[in-house]
């Protein structure tokens, strides 16, 4: 019965035990989470991979703790690699960070104890950022630390250190680390989930971050040597797994859901109408994640605008729908097009409906009531289907919204709403 039905690739089933609307909202909550929360509390990239609190039953950290160095050294002399002494992941040195025992950071670091402890090790080894000795420095705000650190990992800040700083802190204390180091090189991405200084600046809320480091990044690439492979269509494309976030986001789409149209509009620039309407592995088109995230302004970067009136009656979209308008920039076929179903999440008007839902939990906000209604209306004048089938719920966009009791967007979709109706929308109550 669920043969066709892909496979979950967080829960690794295809969830015989619901039926298709079931698969549907599960598939949604899953791949497209924290879409609303993103603009209304400004979440960072997420941490949530390590439990950070410790506990004192360790003996080593009884000692950290104390402070005792004459103690510490007593222990450490006894052999031993100091790093096994602590639960997994963590190690001496940034268990000492973290707990803010500065003497103790201090007796590690001396030059004499570097190679005797293996301190090398405790930068080398990256199995959670968030234990790591440099990231924690950031945490406490310790500059002279961090820069000790990085002159002691061979002057290097390891992928994921570099992108949470340039997503999580404002522009005065990134430029305040940094110069405490060269320029870094902003072509590299975190070996496992693929995130790049890139997206990483993308994601933060202080915009500035993105106006300083944006021309570094391209001027870096610029000065890449043509035998380079990944070069700046390589950047621009490659597809990151952000902790909470939608899977396989590009930079553009990673602007989408942050609301940042300006450097949208920039990458699209660079990109074109074609680079920015290709689906990602998933299938999820931007156009998708547009109207999902309830981001009209790149909306209209990807439509091209909003539609422009078509001299000629009866013109007709290609699922046979009259269109009294249409997009610059959108074809008639492909995954470019109004009526292009995603695999996982249906057309575009399905992922109103979706972005509607959500809004149900998150509280008031007028702006995206009205902005759901607008980019239907630009959809329906334009041809597209409000009866076109999800692949799993099997109901047209039309239905869903006129099942959920969202009228005005269900008045939308079928042509019918005037933004002078707008008022206070029935799924904001």
């Amino acid at each position: 019965m669920f043969a066709n039905r892909p496979l979950c690739s967080v829960c690794e089933s295809r969830h015989e035990e619901v039926d298709d609307v079931g698969f549907s909202n599960h598939m949604d909550k899953v791949h497209l989470p924290h879409s609303i929360r993103i603009v209304r509390e400004r979440l960072p990239n997420g941490l949530a991979s390590v439990q950070l609190l410790l506990s004192n039953n360790h003996s080593i950290l009884r000692v950290i703790r104390s402070q005792n160095l004459a103690l510490l050294e007593r222990i450490l002399q006894q052999g031993g690699d100091p790093d096994e002494m602590l639960p997994f992941p963590w190690n001496i040195l940034s268990a000492s960070i973290n707990d803010a025992c500065w003497a103790v950071v201090r007796f590690l670091l001396q030059d004499n104890n570097l190679d005797r402890l293996n301190m090398g090790k405790c930068l080398r080894q990256l199995t959670f950022m968030e234990v790591h000795p440099m990231f924690l420095a950031t945490r406490t705000r310790g500059l002279e630390l961090f820069k000790r650190l990085y002159e002691l990992n061979d002057w290097c800040i390891p992928a994921e250190v570099l992108n949470y700083i340039l997503a999580a802190y404002d522009i005065h204390y990134i430029e305040q680390i940094l110069t405490l180091t060269p320029i870094p090189n902003l072509l590299i991405s975190a070996p496992r989930s693929n995130i790049t200084p890139l997206h990483s600046i993308l994601m933060n809320p202080d915009r500035i971050v993105f106006d300083r480091f944006f021309q570094l990044f391209l001027d870096q690439c610029e000065a890449l040597p043509p035998t380079i492979a990944h070069r700046l269509p390589y950047w621009l494309t490659i597809e990151a797994k952000i902790p909470a976030r939608p899977p396989n986001l590009t930079p553009f789409t990673t602007a989408i859901i942050y609301q940042n149209p300006i450097a949208a509009r920039r990458l699209a620039d660079l990109m074109g109408p074609a680079g920015i309407a290709r689906p990602n592995d998933p299938g999820y088109t931007p156009l998708y994640l547009a109207a999902r995230y309830i981001n009209i302004e790149c909306f209209k970067i990807i439509t091209g605008d909003e539609p422009r009136t078509i001299p000629h009656t009866q013109v007709t979209s290609s699922a046979g729908h009259v269109r009294a308008t249409q997009f610059p920039n959108v074809p008639d076929t492909g995954p470019a097009s109004i009526d292009y179903i995603t695999p996982l999440g249906g057309t575009i008007l399905h992922a109103l409906v979706r972005g509607a839902l959500e809004m149900q939990h998150f509280g008031k906000i007028p702006k995206f009531a009205n902005d759901l209604c607008r980019m239907a209306s630009f959809l329906a004048q334009s041809g597209a289907d409000p009866h076109c089938p999800h692949p799993f719920t099997h109901l047209s966009p039309l239905v869903e919204a006129s099942n959920l009791g969202f009228a005005d967007l269900a008045r939308a979709m079928d042509g019918e709403w005037k933004e002078e109706e707008e008022a206070e929308s029935e799924y904001l109550d």
